[in-house]
């Protein structure tokens, strides 16, 4: 074994421990945790609701909107792009919005547990909360390049 290979291999874990501790700063924030949340409440629900055609469409976008809004954060979470930042937060106010709204819809079709749709109604409230919080954290000065569409700059 030889210099090199002994330097390849310390970059190796210092590479893992950085990133297990970028996970672990992920993983405790405050928005992923109500994310989180959020996704169990909601696979509760849906495993309530008798399967029909209408309530398999609105269980679909549950679903949809929960995995989005998941996959959002952490991918805000990412990187240090304002710009880049906002564009996922804009996405993720977008599919919570749609999970407050498909609550009406379950409420005014009778499907699934009154008590269940107050509960998510209550979390995505909280988790509104959250985010205001969450965009707020976001740094203006970091990172480079401009928001070719104009929006964020």
């Amino acid at each position: 074994m030889d210099f090199w290979d002994d330097e390849d291999k310390l970059g190796e874990e210092e590479f893992e421990e950085e990133r297990n501790k970028e996970k672990d700063r992920v993983n405790g924030l405050p928005i992923v945790k109500k994310a989180e949340s959020l996704m169990r409440t909601i696979l509760a629900f849906n495993a309530s609701v008798e399967d029909n055609e209408e309530a398999l469409e609105l269980k679909r976008s549950l679903l949809s909107d929960i995995s989005a809004i998941n996959a959002k954060i952490r991918g805000a979470e990412a990187g240090e792009m304002y710009f880049l930042k906002m564009e996922k937060a804009v996405l993720v106010k977008i599919h919570a919005v749609s999970i407050r709204e498909a609550m009406h819809a379950f409420d005014m079709f009778g499907f699934g547990n009154p008590e269940y749709l107050e509960l998510i109604r209550t979390e995505i409230e909280e988790f509104r909360m959250i985010f205001i919080d969450w965009v707020a954290s976001f740094d203006r000065t970091k990172g480079f390049g401009e928001d070719e569409w104009g929006l964020f700059n």
